[in-house]
Formats: C-alpha cells, sequence, structure tokens
C-alpha cells in the first residue's frame, strides 16, 4: 500500500483519523501525526492557563502582607475592607461586578470571609458595626 502523506511504497501501516489528516499511513508518518496531534493539545492547554482572567488588573499592595498579586481576589477585597463601609454581602456583590470573569464559580462571600480570617492571624481585628458593616482594624499594641 502507498502511505498518503509521505507517498512511500510500504507493506504495513495503519489508517489514521485525524483533523489535518485522514487516511492510510504508514507507521513513522502515523506517529508523526499522533505527536503532532498531542503538541497541539498540550500547546493550547498551556496557553490557556497563561491568558489573564481578570479584567482589574491593577496592583493593589496590601499593608498587612505587603503584597498581593495584581488582578486577584484578595486585591480587590482588602481595599473594600480596609474602607468599612459594606457588608460582606455587598462586597460579594462588588466584587461579582468588577471581576466577574475572575469571580465565576466561586464563593465569592466566602472569598470575602477568608480574607477577614487571613487579617486576624496577622494581628488585625474585625468590626462590626449595628448595620453589619465590616471593617478591618489594625490592633493597638
Amino acid at each position: 500500500m502507498i502511505c498518503e502523506r509521505c507517498a512511500t511504497n510500504v507493506t504495513g501501516g495503519r489508517l489514521v483519523v485525524r483533523k489535518t489528516f485522514a487516511g492510510f499511513a504508514c507507521y513513522g508518518c502515523a506517529e508523526e501525526l499522533k505527536r503532532i496531534a498531542w503538541e497541539e493539545r498540550t500547546m493550547a492547554k498551556n496557553e490557556s492557563g497563561k491568558k489573564s482572567k481578570y479584567v482589574d488588573s491593577k496592583k493593589i499592595v496590601s499593608g498587612a502582607t505587603g503584597s498581593v498579586r495584581s488582578g486577584s481576589l484578595a486585591a480587590l477585597i482588602d481595599p473594600l475592607l480596609l474602607a468599612g463601609r459594606m457588608t460582606v454581602k455587598e462586597i460579594a456583590g462588588e466584587l461579582a461586578r468588577k471581576a466577574a470573569e475572575a469571580a465565576k464559580g466561586k464563593d465569592l462571600a466566602a472569598n470575602v470571609r477568608a480574607r477577614m480570617v487571613s487579617y486576624t492571624r496577622k494581628g488585625w481585628q474585625v468590626v462590626k458595626d449595628d448595620e453589619k458593616r465590616v471593617k478591618l482594624v489594625q490592633k493597638k499594641g
């Protein structure tokens, strides 16, 4: 039989069905097509991981931790917690509005509570007023 890819006369080969090629190919060509398809899938996965999913890419540095990744949810949560003008539910709603793509499939209220816990472990205090607005205050000490 003749390989439809390299046009050599071979006694053995494989029937290959891929996006780029469909037909009879010798063993060497079939393995090369298989490798190329694998590389395309792997590179597509790697490229999708490198794309930024964040809408707001401003770098905001947290006073307690020293640094926060730019575009992360924490970078958006920290200023809202330090300002103390919103409840946890309102902060979660603001996050959903500001970082819609980064917030997909995440429990935003849980992220806000987790940031509050991380601050309390660093010596900050969470203060709630009568309207349940949350504010982070650094303990005097």
